[in-house]
């Protein structure tokens, strides 16, 4: 029989590729943003807003981040007088902070059954969330870590769901033929 920590590390290092793989779905982005001599992605988005209100929106959203994270850190070095503590406390930010991830997602999802186009959504991410949260479940589950189980079980239904919401209005979307006007452009452009 195998051992569990052999599956756990095995498991692990699948993760990680997983993990690296979904890093490696941004750099055509910041590969444009190095072309043209700009290397500070919240400067760019500062700098190009359409007006002061989405300058506001931006930065306020940035200092709200730096906040949080700050009395976060604060809290925990300053309430926990053990290590052990220290890690119970981070975990569980760690925990809450990863279930606010799904909020996007299911922004995404909303905005994709009210728009009903497709042409936004990136599979590689969709995939790969649902992919790498599967993983960490199936580590979870193994290490017997009901809370990190339970978050990434979620989330990983919650992957399955979006791709199937994806995959209805995708059908649609390619039956609509919308798809290869999209295509016969790029190619005149």
């Amino acid at each position: 029989m195998v051992d569990t920590e052999i599956i756990c590390t095995f498991v692990g290092i699948i993760g990680n590729f997983i993990s690296l793989g979904l890093l490696a779905c941004a750099v055509p982005t910041f590969s444009k943003i190095a072309m043209n001599n700009s290397l500070a992605y919240l400067t760019i988005s500062l700098v190009y807003a359409n007006d002061n209100k989405q300058r506001m929106y931006v930065g306020g959203v940035f200092l709200i981040e730096l906040v949080v994270f700050g009395l976060a850190i604060g809290l925990v070095i300053r309430q926990s007088p053990t290590s052990k503590t220290r890690e119970e406390v981070a975990g569980v930010f760690c925990i809450v902070s990863y279930a606010l991830i799904l909020v996007p997602e299911a922004l995404c999802v909303v905005e994709l059954q009210k728009t009903g186009s497709v042409e936004n959504v990136q599979t590689r991410n969709l995939v790969g969330n649902m992919l790498y949260r599967l993983c960490w479940t199936i580590y979870a589950s193994f290490k017997y870590d009901v809370v990190l189980g339970a978050v990434n079980f979620s989330g990983f239904l919650f992957g399955v769901f979006h791709i199937k919401v994806y995959d209805v209005y995708y059908k649609r979307y390619a039956k609509s033929g919308v798809d290869k006007k999209l295509e016969a452009a790029e190619v005149q452009v």
